[in-house]
């Protein structure tokens, strides 16, 4: 194998890092430049390349002629000035002549030398070959000259011609090329003999082949340390043109497609995919079209879903493109026209449309309105239902014959297209064949995998004399052994030969026979250029409209600029309206060769025309903010990134978002610090990147607490709806980590700046206060202050306040459930069951993630109260119920919480009835203790005291009383350090039945009768009411009595109907 499989050469990192300065990635430029010097420590163009600085100067690797006068001082003194003048002038016009044939360019003169660059400004595919044949013919003519001067005046002139290839930064506006590249040109100039042309050794592994060279030792020269490898130029190589060749080499691929294309025909087909994989260039797309072309001489309906470089991470893009080609719509359609375009598509394959169009809508990124009623299913739920329906539409699409899906460039696609690749090859009928393409692949099930490598050399031999057949063995032998067995570069070398014999070229991103050959066929001509330019940075995929309107030219001139890049062979049509470059390499090489400052202009271009030719303001957000980004216009950038995200949280892909508003955050960071407007956007990503972090992460995820902390940073106590909508995240997340003290600090800082905020915020702001109250176990204040919430709430139906509460709980939501629970702790079980209605009712009107979220946490509450009371059944199925939607919505968090819950609830009821079930107990308290210790280990200090609480029952029912002392000791501390005294009193009646002493045991009972008392706890009061009278009888009938008798005497539930059969 040769150097491109063994990893990169000097050349090659050279070459990258001379492309990543001029994308002004000087940071990759530097780090490629000490790679090289790793291991060439006295390499000057990386040196050289280590100090570039970005002052707006273009660096390339050009190939550079240097011609002087041998001997010009010696000459000039000899001769009449005037003769002297119009030799040189003679000499001077002689170059002018050759270089022009050449196409080289000539800049500033130096004495009597001239420097002479091949590849700007016009770059060609054999700039090298060129500037060699240029010395050769400068060489000659002026060696005719000479004689002729001679003849005629008894003296001649002798030249020197050094050709060298290096990095040189060049000046457009002064016309210069300066750097260690035109240096060392010169220095290989001294090196030649008179009447001779030099060539350096970067230059000769360019030229490979193409002229026969005599090496010369190695000689020092001014200015460099290092002795130069040099080689003198004999004569040049001649070389037939070429043809074009057949798919040669993949027998066993193509007789495999042939037999699933059969069997496919016959409807029999039990493995439906075939996935050719391998590096760019090795033939996958070449496999591809043959299997096309097998399907299309059937008759058979072929679906062509392609991905794009660009589009990484966008859901469900090649999908988007699929669609909008099969529905025609066009990138200027209106929703409502591309609603019925999509509507008559999927019916006229057979589908529903008021189920499937609902579904694709999101896909093809048109937003609910009035002709299209969004999906009422959640976000995990929806998501589905999505991927289903694409699924169902592709199959639809393929008719009821033999048909044929090609996924092509499976690398690029989104993980969400990758899901929807394997459920079509799940469930692919015997008619279906699915062809799969990529450089990387994901694993798939039903697929046979040809993991294509490079030619032998024996295929690489007949594909060349298949091109060529008289080309004679030893020019065959220079193409095998530059293209490595790569069927494109064979492809593109042998077409570089049939217009300039035998030439090679070298860059880094693509290998070095086949730069220059690809940069010579973009470079036709400046309106080609214009196009090519702008179709590069689109991408893979080009559509026609919009290439237009990025290029400014009208229809008929980019139909003939583009019918001329097809002539070119540079791109081909693709779909309805759509261009792609023949090759990827192609567009590649086509993105590097524009300067920073065009490349800049060209990505805003784009990144506008996407937006003003969606005609409902729905482009691609993704896309738009990637051109904006890279054409450094940041704030547009940061804007799109939050389009973006906000699509991706309307198709319920929270964790896309989430990606989505960092991207925007990095453009942010990239505005003018110090700033108002900068601030200001700072703070909106934060706010809704921490909300969904809360949503995705649950509500004491550190990283959206961090994004929350910034955003007061910024705000800085400035009264507003930022502060409020932080702080209310804040407080939110301190409460879930038991954390009351700080945010109390928070509700207190909050309710001093509300006087000018709508009126909802005050209700709520009470509703926090009597949250707070109830966590410290102050019950009657928190119920005065919820329920004085929900009237206010009440007045004001329901107010809409997602886009203004960044915690991950709804408020209104989360007052009604902890009302609920503060009315049972009180002894009011049916005005709790009101309030869990009130909070139903409340949930069915949010939207993701508010909704789910708020109904999981509602249930939460519901469920501890089933538990207390003694409805343990009810609270299982309210478990239960919380699993299905965090596990439909990816609330992983809710997921681990129902499952405490319903440990807890099945602990308690396997401690219920005459006898205990043992075995029950025993799994259900071994589950709970191990997710008490999540909670513990990730700081959710949130009514953990209540899980301690069942924890400690649990054990004490099973006998471990050590267990249950270390648990409830555990329980009290916790209870201390956070202020969360919610539950004391139940654990310090626990904490009773641990001790070793009566007069120890009596005491805990005694102080959680007069904290349940204080606290206003009257089911927790009644507990320990009736504990004290299990044990000392009537002494304690006094106590019981009382607390019964404050309980409404029309309810019942286990527990209490329980404490009332003690006194009968």
């Amino acid at each position: 194998m040769n150097e491109y499989t063994a990893g990169p050469t000097i050349e090659e990192l050279l070459d990258s890092a001379v492309a990543a300065i001029n994308r002004h990635d000087h940071g990759s430029a530097r780090s490629l430049a000490r790679q090289v010097l790793a291991v060439d420590r006295d390499n000057l163009e990386a040196e050289e390349l280590m100090a570039v600085s970005d002052n707006g100067s273009v660096v390339q690797r050009l190939t550079l002629l240097f011609v002087d006068v041998v001997d010009s001082v010696g000459l000039s003194t000899r001769l009449e000035p005037e003769m002297y003048s119009t030799v040189i002038r003679r000499y001077r016009d002689e170059v002018h002549r050759i270089v022009a044939t050449y196409e080289g360019h000539i800049g500033a003169a130096q004495g009597d030398g001239l420097l002479i660059t091949f590849g700007h400004p016009t770059p060609h595919e054999n700039d090298a070959h060129r500037a060699v044949s240029a010395g050769l013919d400068i060489a000659a003519e002026v060696a005719a000259l000479s004689r002729r001067l001679r003849r005629k005046f008894g003296f001649g002139i002798e030249v020197r011609v050094g050709v060298h290839r290096g990095v040189v930064t060049i000046d457009p506006v002064r016309d210069e090329v300066i750097g260690v590249g035109a240096n060392l040109a010169s220095r290989v100039c001294d090196l030649a003999e008179p009447g001779t042309v030099a060539i350096s050794e970067a230059v000769r592994r360019v030229l490979r082949e193409d002229f026969t060279l005599e090496p010369l030792p190695p000689r020092s020269v001014k200015g460099f340390d290092k002795p130069l490898e040099h080689f003198r130029v004999l004569a040049e190589r001649t070389e037939a043109p070429l043809l074009s060749g057949p798919l040669i080499g993949r027998d066993d691929e193509m007789a495999y497609l042939r037999r699933c294309w059969d069997a496919a025909q016959a409807g029999t087909l039990t493995v439906p995919g075939v996935v050719f994989k391998g590096e760019g260039g090795i033939g996958k797309t070449r496999l591809a079209d043959a299997a096309i072309a097998m399907a299309r001489q059937s008759g058979a309906v072929v679906l062509g879903i392609y991905g794009s470089s660009f589009h990484t991470d966008i859901g469900l893009r090649p999908i988007r493109r699929l669609l909008e080609a099969t529905s025609g719509i066009a990138r200027d359609s209106d929703p409502a026209q591309g609603l019925r375009q999509l509507r008559s598509e999927v019916v006229r394959h057979g589908l529903d449309p008021e189920q499937a169009v609902p579904l694709l809508a999101p896909v093809l990124g048109i937003a609910p309105g009035v002709d299209h009623q969004p999906p009422s299913a959640t976000a995990g739920r929806l998501y589905d239902q999505i991927a289903d329906t694409v699924r169902r539409y592709l199959i639809a699409a393929t008719g009821d014959g033999p048909a044929m899906m090609v996924f092509e460039d499976v690398h690029w696609y989104d993980e969400d297209t990758v899901e929807i690749l394997q459920a079509v090859l799940s469930e692919a009928p015997g008619r279906l064949m699915v062809v799969v393409t990529g450089r990387e692949v994901p694993a798939l099930a039903h697929c046979r995998t040809f993991e294509l490598t490079p030619f032998e050399e024996h295929h690489s031999d007949l594909l060349i004399t298949a091109l060529h057949p008289d080309l004679d063995d030893a020019a065959r032998r220079a193409v095998v052994d530059r293209c490595d067995g790569m069927p494109l570069y064979i492809e593109e070398v042998v077409a570089k030969m049939q217009s300039a014999p035998a030439e090679s070229t070298e860059t880094g991103k693509v290998p070095d026979t086949l730069y220059e050959a690809l940069v010579a066929r973009l470079r036709l001509n400046e309106r080609s250029w214009q196009v090519i330019e702008a179709a590069a940075l689109i991408g893979s995929q080009v559509d026609q409209a919009l290439l237009a309107a990025v290029v400014e030219l009208d229809r008929r001139a980019i139909e003939d600029i583009l019918d001329e890049l097809t002539r070119n062979r540079v791109m081909k049509p693709f779909g309805n309206g759509g261009w792609r470059f023949r090759h990827e390499l192609l567009r590649e090489v086509a993105a590097e060769l524009l300067p920073p400052s065009a490349r800049k202009r060209l990505h805003n271009r784009i990144g506008t025309a996407l937006v003003s030719s969606a005609a409902d303001g729905t482009p691609e957000w993704p896309l738009v903010a990637h051109h904006y980004e890279q054409g450094e216009q940041f704030d547009e950038a940061a804007d799109s990134y939050e389009k973006a995200a906000a699509d991706a949280r309307r198709r319920g892909a929270l964790n896309e978002a989430r990606s989505l508003l960092s991207r925007a955050l990095d453009s942010t960071a990239e505005l003018p610090p110090d700033t108002e407007a900068r601030d200001a956007r700072e703070v909106a990503i934060r706010l809704e990147r921490g909300f969904l972090g809360f949503a995705a992460a649950g509500h004491a995820s550190v990283e959206a607490a961090a994004d929350f902390e910034r955003c007061l940073q910024i705000i800085d106590n400035h009264p507003g709806v930022e502060m409020f909508a932080t702080f209310s995240a804040l407080w939110s997340f301190f409460a879930s980590r038991g954390d009351l003290r700080r945010s109390a600090q928070l509700v207190d800082a909050l309710r001093t700046n509300i006087a000018d905020m709508p009126q909802w915020y005050q209700a709520v702001m009470d509703a926090v206060v009597g949250s707070l109250a109830l966590f410290r176990g102050e019950l009657n204040s928190a119920r005065s202050w919820l329920e004085s919430a929900a009237a206010a709430i009440a007045e004001m139906e329901s107010p809409e306040i997602d886009g203004d509460w960044y915690a991950p709980n709804d408020p209104v939501g989360g007052m009604y459930a902890l009302l609920g629970l503060t009315r049972y702790l009180q002894g009011d079980l049916e005005s709790a069951v009101e309030s869990f209605a009130d909070l139903e009712k409340r949930c069915q009107a949010l939207i993701f993630p508010h909704g789910p979220f708020t109904e999981c946490y509602g249930r939460v509450q519901e469920a501890v109260v089933r538990t207390h009371a003694g409805h343990c059944a009810q609270a299982i199925d309210l478990a239960g119920r919380i699993a299905e939607i965090a596990t439909e919505n990816g609330l992983d968090e809710w997921v681990m919480i129902s499952a405490t819950a319903a440990a807890n609830a099945g602990a308690k009821a396997a401690l219920t009835g005459p006898e205990p079930d043992l075995a029950a107990l025993r799994e259900s308290t071994a589950t709970l203790a191990a997710l008490v210790q999540v909670w513990r280990d990730y700081e959710l200090k949130a009514f953990l005291c209540w899980y301690d609480a069942g924890l400690t029952a649990a054990l004490l029912g099973a006998g471990d009383i050590q267990g249950a002392r270390r648990q409830i000791d555990m329980a009290l501390q916790m209870s201390a350090e956070t202020s969360w005294h919610l539950f004391d009193a139940d654990l310090l009646r626990l904490r009773a039945h641990t001790q070793d002493s009566a007069d120890d045991r009596d005491a805990d009972l005694e102080n959680a009768l007069a904290l349940a008392r204080t606290q206003g706890a009257v089911v927790l009061e009644l507990a320990v009411a009736a504990d004290r009278f299990r044990i000392h009888g009537d002494r304690c009938r006094a106590d019981l009595e009382q607390v019964i008798a404050r309980l409404p005497a029309d309810q019942e539930w286990p527990a209490l109907a329980e404490a009332r059969a003690l006194l009968h």
